[in-house]
């Protein structure tokens, strides 16, 4: 985004009446066509310094100075593109300003790349397997029955009555017809270079063309606030395995990631944000993480006071901790139960719809 035209390019090429996705589409093979590769523009243009370098032994000439002060110029302009690839692949928090670490970020982002990747992982027990297509038949039937049902339930809610009762204001809150404002103010609340989904956009480009972009995301995001079907391209996630230990060697040490489409994002941002408002009347006190003025670090100390006060317990008073896996309870949920607990809430059916479409495909 550098590049002086670019603005102008994205502007020729986005039409207001065409869908996000055909303008998405369509941005992407025309910059291609425009800027091409990076390395191999560089690559080309090295070679032709070096010709007109020669050229300029053998006789002087002032086109072929100019055309020298040029290439410097357009090499300089290339490298300056490359550090900022490279830097957004290593995903370094910091960039000195007058120093040009291209080689130093492209370094740290073979690290990475070299540390996140799996060669192998013991599989039946304690066998050792580095073959990469039954590592990912492994891992994909572990997070598959790890996130789906095999069984029926009854869909009877078991615990009626339990949350406070929400008012028809604070009900109707979750519906309000998304305004302009925010949906910018959720499009740059998000940090601009976190990782790429499946839309190979980063934040930064809708920001730095807001006044192009605005009004076609912005009609995108209240057709799916007003409760229409969530497009499919738009919820296609990208999975991602963490490491939870170092040194792993089984399935069950990694934790799965879904790195989202930006457009994705700000649907929830403002889902998130409403909700937010409610969230302290609708939780218990010793619900501490995830509601605003609450601190996840109150339970671990309130935990740490009682094993302390266990310890000093004296005469005939005893007492007993238990240390609870809570692993299926935490990573897995069903879409109907969270379904039946937003309507047990009070939710009214849209916002209990617009949720539901976020979470399911």
């Amino acid at each position: 985004m550098l590049y002086v035209e670019f603005k102008a390019l994205v502007r020729s090429s986005w039409e207001g009446d065409v869908s996000m996705v055909d303008n998405l589409k369509k941005f992407q093979s025309v910059n291609k066509r425009a800027y091409g590769n990076i390395f191999k523009l560089k690559r080309q243009l090295i070679s032709k310094f070096k010709r007109v370098q020669r050229i300029l032994e053998l006789r002087n000439s002032v086109r072929l100075r100019n055309c020298e002060l040029k290439l410097i110029q357009d090499i300089d302009e290339v490298l300056k593109h490359e550090q900022i690839l490279w830097f957004q692949k290593s995903k370094m928090v910091w960039l000195a300003n007058c120093d040009r670490n291209t080689w130093y970020f492209h370094r740290h982002t073979l690290i990475r790349c070299k540390h996140n990747k799996i060669d192998g992982l013991r599989i039946d027990g304690d066998e050792w397997c580095f073959e990469n297509e039954l590592l990912k038949q492994n891992v994909v039937e572990y997070f598959k029955g790890l996130f789906s049902t095999d069984y029926t339930v009854d869909r009877a809610f078991p615990c009626r009555g339990r949350f406070p009762s929400l008012s028809t204001m604070e009900k109707d809150s979750l519906c309000l017809v998304v305004s302009s404002e925010e949906v910018r103010s959720a499009m740059f609340g998000m940090a601009p270079l976190k990782a790429l989904g499946l839309d190979d956009f980063y934040a930064k480009f809708y920001q730095a063309q807001w006044d192009v972009v605005g009004p076609s995301i912005y009609s995108l995001v209240r057709r799916m606030l007003e409760g229409q079907p969530m497009d499919t391209w738009l919820n296609r996630n990208l999975l991602v395995l963490i490491p939870k230990v170092l040194g792993l060697d089984r399935i069950p040490q990694f934790r799965l990631i879904n790195l989202c489409t930006v457009l994705y994002k700000i649907i929830t941002k403002i889902v998130v944000n409403r909700l937010r408002l409610l969230l302290m009347k609708l939780t218990k006190k010793n619900q501490a993480s995830f509601v605003i003025s609450r601190n996840i670090l109150d339970n671990i100390i309130i935990t740490q006071e009682a094993v302390h006060s266990l310890k000093n317990f004296s005469g005939r008073k005893f007492g007993m901790t238990l240390d609870i896996d809570l692993e299926k309870a935490y990573d897995q949920i069903r879409w109907d139960f969270l379904e039946d607990t937003l309507l047990e809430v009070g939710l009214l059916p849209l916002s209990v719809k617009v949720i539901s479409n976020c979470v399911s495909l």
